[in-house]
């Protein structure tokens, strides 16, 4: 496998990874915040 194809394809999972853990961070803090007012 070329290198620049194994680094956009690092990059991107990479990119991905981080993406999910934002929406799952930003979906507790959502639930979290609903758990305190109730």
């Amino acid at each position: 496998m070329p290198m620049n194809v194994s680094a956009k394809l690092f990059w991107c999972g990479h990119f991905t990874f981080v993406g999910w853990l934002l929406l799952a961070a930003a979906f507790f803090r959502l639930w979290w915040s609903v758990f305190l007012l109730v």
